[in-house]
């Protein structure tokens, strides 16, 4: 049995009780979508031309046990059902719901073959097949997350507005410029809301700040404070600056955190706690953590690209080993530490936990010959969290839900 992603389990129920009011995740809208299709104009299982026992399983809504009787069915056959799918998924001759249903299975299937069929059936007429495209889209983000993301962004052009809740939810994290491409079209406010929370997450877990034209950036806590960066010297052409971290505070509060703040690609790194309540940065290659409510700020220690963790009350950061980079050809072998520790924590009170360790390369060529660590990025996939970037292997991150007994 396939396993079933938490982590976008709860995005999707929190997007679609955004947007709708209604307590329902787009995956539950689409089965409900489906039920509704089978009550108003069930398929009539006479003018299905394939195998009567493949009608019965694309007739069912969708969920696990539709997955696990399509895998039961295949193992039976004596031929390769995705053909079979995605001929039905492209007849318009066949009822709405199983061409839905079709399209939906080739997805959690993850048919690497048959993935073209879908960007065309966004222009079907039928809204249950565009919601099970981009349903099906989805499900093969971990393998062909560019080509995913592009059938993605198609469908938040759609006219229907559950569609593009159903791409948003798709899209998550990974695609924080076509989401903000999304709210300056316009669309209904609940819809830009559930936008702009996405990028707020996007943002969160690492991805780049929109500078204005003086290089400057910002980003919004929970609680409504604010971060401002503000660039003191600029490499052009070299993605690098060095500057200026403001708080400015939702009581109106203003607070210099720091002067050697160092951005690397538009990541600028200083993150809010998931509460709002504290700030993790990097200021002279130093960790440090403001507390809002007290206007303190402690020292961790050496290290640089604090990331918090999702899900959690701890952020995460790497440490340089002992090791003196490996350079050769133009090129650095660079090597860290990933440590872990609770926001809340008091210096020296708590030790760091160590979570894993960095391998990556630096170019002279690429960011000024920054190290990727600065431009990493948390990004969830099959409900593993894990941090990314150039030219390093993923490191996965501790479980959230495990951590918190779920």
């Amino acid at each position: 049995m396939r396993r079933w992603n938490r982590a976008a389990a709860a995005t999707g129920m929190a997007l679609m009780a955004f947007a709708t009011g209604a307590a329902v995740s787009p995956s539950g809208a689409l089965a409900a979508t489906m039920r509704q299709a089978v009550a108003d104009a069930p398929p009539d299982s006479a003018a299905f031309e394939h195998d009567p026992a493949l009608f019965t399983i694309l007739a069912m809504e969708p969920g696990p046990s539709q997955v696990e009787a399509l895998d039961a069915y295949n193992a039976r056959a004596m031929f390769e059902i995705g053909d079979t799918l995605a001929a039905i998924a492209e007849d318009p001759a066949v009822h709405p719901l199983l061409r839905a249903n079709a399209a939906l299975l080739i997805g959690r299937r993850h048919d690497l073959g048959h993935f073209l069929i879908l960007r065309p059936l966004l222009d079907a007429e039928d809204v249950r097949i565009r919601l099970a495209v981009v349903a099906a889209a989805g499900e093969y983000m971990p393998v062909l997350e560019d080509q995913t993301l592009s059938v993605l962004r198609t469908a938040l052009n759609d006219a229907e507005p559950a569609v593009q809740v159903r791409a948003m939810e798709a899209i998550s994290d990974r695609d924080p410029d076509a989401l903000r491409a999304y709210v300056r079209r316009g669309p209904p406010e609940q819809l830009a809301s559930v936008a702009e929370g996405l990028i707020r997450v996007a943002e969160q877990r690492g991805a780049p700040l929109v500078p204005d034209a003086t290089g400057a950036m910002h980003k919004t806590g929970s609680a409504g404070d604010r971060l401002a960066y503000t660039p003191v010297s600029r490499w052009p052409g070299q993605d690098l600056s060095a500057g200026r971290l403001e708080l400015e505070t939702a009581a109106g509060t203003h607070v210099v955190l720091g002067d050697s703040v160092e951005v690397v690609r538009n990541v600028v790194p200083a993150f809010f706690s998931n509460d709002g309540a504290q700030i993790v940065f990097e200021n002279a290659r130093m960790i440090r953590v403001h507390d809002i409510a007290t206007a303190t700020t402690r020292v961790v220690g050496p290290g640089i690209a604090p990331r918090p963790l999702p899900f959690t009350d701890r952020f995460t950061y790497a440490v340089t080993t002992d090791h003196a980079p490996v350079k050769t050809g133009g090129q650095a072998q660079l090597e860290y530490v990933l440590y872990s520790l609770p926001f809340a924590a008091k210096a020296l009170a708590v030790p760091a936990d160590s979570i894993g360790t960095i391998s990556t390369i630096s170019s002279f060529g690429v960011s000024g010959g920054a190290s990727p660590v600065r431009w990493m990025r948390i990004i969830e996939d099959a409900g593993i969290f894990s941090l990314r970037s150039d030219s390093m292997d993923p490191v996965p991150l501790p479980d959230p839900f495990r951590e918190a007994g779920g």
